[in-house]
């Protein structure tokens, strides 16, 4: 049995009005513990869960604080398996149509050590959140800020037959735009 690890911690955000929000938090997990998994952040401790239960919802919380939250999902059996998601500031009375409108990848030439980086462009209608994450393939490759003119990702192993799939949450509902591509 190798060690335990909590991995791709990804929180979608629902408003529910334009006061109130709760968070759907989703990740991935192996070789954990029997007694499953507690919730905490913000100075609070939101519960025991089963991992079997995954994803798991947790609110409501108030919208339009001003305050971040970040959610981290520890092992109830090893203290040092954990990891965490950060989702910024929740506003909720942006508009309901919330959305990704577009995406583009462009492929970065190999480095010297065979592996490639790609950058990513997205374009959101009214996020409910400052931030988003991207996760693909059993990895969180990171939490960005909306606004930036692209978000590069990687290192990818280059030259294989794998196929690469990076999946973008939308905070305001439970779609998420899923785009798989191939090795240039």
């Amino acid at each position: 049995m190798g060690d335990c690890n909590i991995s791709g911690v990804v929180a979608n955000v629902a408003c529910d009005g334009e006061e109130i929000f709760y968070v759907e938090l989703n990740f991935d997990f192996e070789n954990i513990g029997n007694e499953g998994f507690t919730v905490q952040g913000n100075g609070q401790n939101y519960g025991n869960f089963e991992y079997a239960n995954v994803p798991i919802t947790l609110g409501p919380f108030e919208a339009g604080t001003g305050l971040g939250w970040k959610f981290v999902v520890i092992d109830n059996q090893v203290d040092d398996c954990q990891n965490f998601v950060e989702v910024g500031e929740v506003n909720c009375s942006g508009g309901t149509n919330c959305g990704i409108t577009n995406t583009f990848i462009e492929y970065l030439d190999c480095n010297g050590d065979g592996n490639f980086f790609i950058q990513v462009d997205v374009e959101v209608a009214n996020p409910a959140a400052a931030t988003f994450t991207i996760v693909g393939n059993g990895q969180n490759y990171g939490t960005f800020e909306y606004g930036q003119s692209f978000y590069q990702i990687g290192p990818f192993e280059g030259n294989t037959s794998e196929v690469y799939e990076l999946i973008l949450p939308i905070r305001r509902t439970e779609i998420a735009k899923r785009r798989s591509f191939l090795n240039p």
